[in-house]
């Protein structure tokens, strides 16, 4: 049911014809609706990928892999598993409100929202572990980074807000909507822009560090976990593990660069633009990721519970997407900017000073290597 019980303050598109967003116009009946239609008319690759953000072959290789899940449940009204999944989908895409996905799929107004928990619900189960993941192919995300200048890294680390739906009886200047306002997300990408892990917390002021100190990921990168066979590179008598690059939001640590604070020379500064290339990966694919799945930029119309769900579905098709070789929509990549910002310094930690002096060799390693290259382009 919706928020609060009233659809959000949204003009309604007609639906019964064409409309300029939909591509494909259709007039149906409360009880034949779009998606009947549109089976019918057999849309092509196009109206596909602008509907549901995927191929047609992508979309029955999703509805197999949920079809032993979604058969378990309920059911949701009796739909058709295949139904469930494009409505859901259709709303990940558009984030429409549910009254007009109910007219434009002909079901109940409390059904709309069901079939997007269910279908959602689903996802984070059968889907989240084995798509957002590492994956055996370490090396060719190693050697996607060096291509960007960043050697022995496995991934790039953002974060992203989405804010929530805001219950009437709440006032906006209570303490919990300001401590409780958004989701947080916490992804690491790889070279390509594909999720590795994702981490979630709900609050407002949640920052980089107290996420990452909480999270799985962190606990596997400093045990040697995380990466299988936790390859080292010896630099300088100084053991490199796998590195993920963050920007300045995140605390340093053996593992984790993030760009110096005080540039004093040419090491200092080629680190921080190198660093800045290859952790604007993933800010790009948190871009990617919203570009692709309209509902992350509109108001949440689930209750504030299934928000997670919603959020991991779009993050693991997202990754579908990619793979699949399917660019968003919109979404262009521009160049990272410099950002100054004032300091205070860390807490000196164990975490820090290895940090530090992994940081120090990774980046004259880099230099060097970057004046290599160009003697050798030279002829030199």
């Amino acid at each position: 049911m919706l928020q609060g019980g009233r659809a959000p303050k949204r003009r309604r598109r007609a639906l019964a014809g064409a409309s300029p967003a939909s591509g494909v116009g259709f007039s149906f009946s409360r009880g034949h609706g779009w998606w009947e239609a549109f089976v019918q008319a057999q849309g092509g690759e196009r109206e596909w990928r602008q509907h549901f953000r995927m191929t047609q072959a992508a979309f029955a290789q999703l509805v197999e892999a949920l079809q032993g899940r979604l058969q378990q449940a309920d059911g949701v009204r009796r739909l058709p598993v295949e139904k469930r999944v494009a409505l859901a989908l259709f709303y990940l895409a558009s984030g429409y409100p549910f009254r007009d996905l109910a007219e434009r799929f002909g079901v109940e107004l409390a059904t709309v929202e069901d079939a997007v928990v269910e279908v959602c619900s689903a996802i984070e189960e059968e889907l989240l572990s084995k798509v957002v993941c590492l994956g055996p192919n370490v090396m060719e995300i190693m050697s996607g980074f060096s291509s960007l200048g960043f050697p022995h890294c496995i991934g790039a680390i953002d974060e992203a807000s989405f804010r929530l739906p805001v219950s009437e009886n709440v006032p906006e200047s209570s303490d919990w909507l300001q401590d409780y306002s958004s989701v947080v997300v916490q992804g690491t990408v790889d070279h390509t822009g594909r999720f590795i892990d994702v981490e979630l917390a709900l609050a407002g002021r949640t920052y980089g560090s107290f996420l990452l100190h909480t999270s799985a990921l962190c606990h596997g990168m400093d045990v040697g976990a995380f990466v299988p066979g936790n390859p080292t590179l010896t630099l300088d008598g100084v053991a490199v593990p796998p590195l993920i690059v963050g920007d300045w939001a995140y605390p340093m640590r053996r593992w984790l660069m993030t760009p110096y604070r005080l540039c004093r020379g040419p090491v200092e500064s080629y680190f921080n633009h190198t660093a800045g290339l290859a952790q604007y990966e993933a800010r790009y694919a948190f871009e990617r990721l919203k570009s692709r799945w309209g509902c992350l930029t509109a108001p949440f119309q689930v209750q504030k519970g299934h928000v997670d769900r919603i959020v991991l579905a779009c993050i693991v098709l997202h990754n579908i997407c990619e793979e699949n070789g399917r660019g968003p929509p919109l979404a262009r990549r521009a160049a990272p900017k410099t950002v100054v910002l004032k300091w205070r310094d860390p807490p000196v930690t164990s975490h820090l000073l290895e940090g530090q002096e992994v940081r120090d060799v990774v980046a004259r390693f880099m230099l060097a290597s970057r004046r290599h290259c160009l003697r050798v382009m030279a002829g030199g």
